[in-house]
Order: C-alpha cells, then sequence, then structure tokens
C-alpha cells in the first residue's frame, strides 16, 4: 500500500457517495458508510509529507477534490483541505534545494515528475474555484494563503513539461521502460481539463 493511499480511497469513496446520492435512482444500494469509516480510520495520525514528485501531485489534487466537497457540504474532516495545502510545501522546498529538473532524462521518472505537473494544475483549478464559488471557500484566507505558497511553485511545471516534451528526452530507456503511462501523464499535464471535469 502506497503513503497517500488511504487518502486517495477516502476521498474517492466520498466522491462516489456524492455521485450516487445525486442520482439515487441509478445507485440504489450504493451505500459507503462502512468503507468510508474504513479509510478515515487509515487516515487518522498520518503524516502525508513526502519529497516524491508523484506523491506531491497527488497531495495537491487531493486537496481541490476535497474542496469541491467541503465546499458541496460533504461531512469531511473540517481541516482537510488546509492540511493537505501544508502537506507538500516542505517536499516542494525540498525538490527546490535539489535541482532535481538539472539532472540527465536517463535519472529521471518522468511519470512522477509529471504527477507533480498535474498536482500544479489542480492548484490553478483550486485558486479558479474558490475565486468562483459563493461561501467559505472564497472568504477563507488560511485557504487563500496556502495556495498562493503552492503556487509560487509553479515554475516546476513549466519545467518538467518543457523536458519531457524534448524529443531527445523521451528517446532514453527511464521514458521508453515507461512510454505508455508517461504519454498519459504527459496528455494530462498538457490537456487537464477533461481529468478534472471528471474528478
Amino acid at each position: 500500500m502506497g503513503h497517500h493511499d488511504p487518502l486517495d480511497g477516502f476521498i474517492t469513496y466520498a466522491q462516489l457517495r456524492e455521485t450516487g446520492e445525486k442520482d439515487p435512482e441509478k445507485n440504489p444500494d450504493l451505500d459507503l458508510t462502512a468503507e468510508l469509516a474504513e479509510m478515515a480510520r487509515m487516515c487518522q495520525r498520518q503524516n502525508w509529507e513526502t519529497d516524491d514528485p508523484l506523491g506531491l501531485g497527488g497531495l495537491m489534487n487531493d486537496a481541490y477534490r476535497a474542496a469541491q466537497l467541503s465546499a458541496s457540504g460533504r461531512d469531511l474532516p473540517p481541516d482537510l483541505p488546509i492540511n493537505l495545502l501544508d502537506a507538500p510545501l516542505s517536499g516542494l522546498a525540498a525538490l527546490a534545494q535539489k535541482n532535481s529538473w538539472d539532472y540527465p532524462a536517463a535519472n529521471r521518472l518522468a511519470f512522477r515528475e509529471l504527477g507533480l505537473s498535474i498536482g500544479f494544475r489542480a492548484i490553478e483549478k483550486l485558486e479558479e474555484f474558490t475565486k468562483n464559488h459563493p461561501g467559505p471557500l472564497k472568504t477563507e484566507p488560511s485557504l487563500r494563503t496556502r495556495i498562493e505558497r503552492l503556487a509560487a511553485y509553479g515554475s516546476f511545471r513549466e519545467q518538467i513539461e518543457s523536458f519531457w516534451l524534448d524529443r531527445r528526452n523521451r528517446a532514453v530507456q527511464s521514458w521508453t521502460d515507461h512510454r505508455e503511462i508517461n504519454m498519459v501523464m504527459l496528455a494530462t499535464s498538457l490537456a487537464p481539463d477533461g481529468y478534472f471535469t471528471l474528478s
């Protein structure tokens, strides 16, 4: 089990529950109470911090999903979006110190980096969502502050995308060994609207 799998499971179950409640005739038996409780137990007292690019991107994506659920009135832990926006900051600072984006393609894993790039797309979507959504998200200063702090690292996305768009970098074994997932992740980062519409 990955570090963030219980978190992803909890948020995904919460989204499925909301979808079922919107159309109960199509989902008459969709009772995820036990599953949500199980994931919530697994998430208790977890430290979500990481310096893995894929994990960092997943946290930012989960923060966006959690904010959407909170705005729709879902019963989530009240500080979940804030905590998920805090968790990536130390890892992003560590990546900035490592100068990871200067490494040659042979020493990099595209799908992990592109996961981070997609995470920054989620932060862009979250910023737009909070500006346009009426209610507490729009006026929550701590949420806006954290979004701004994460957005300050947004140049990482541009560096990652431009690096992997270079055909020479896609000719190395570290790309070709994972070509299918790399191509999907690159396409998602470059054209994220379809992915986030479905999230």
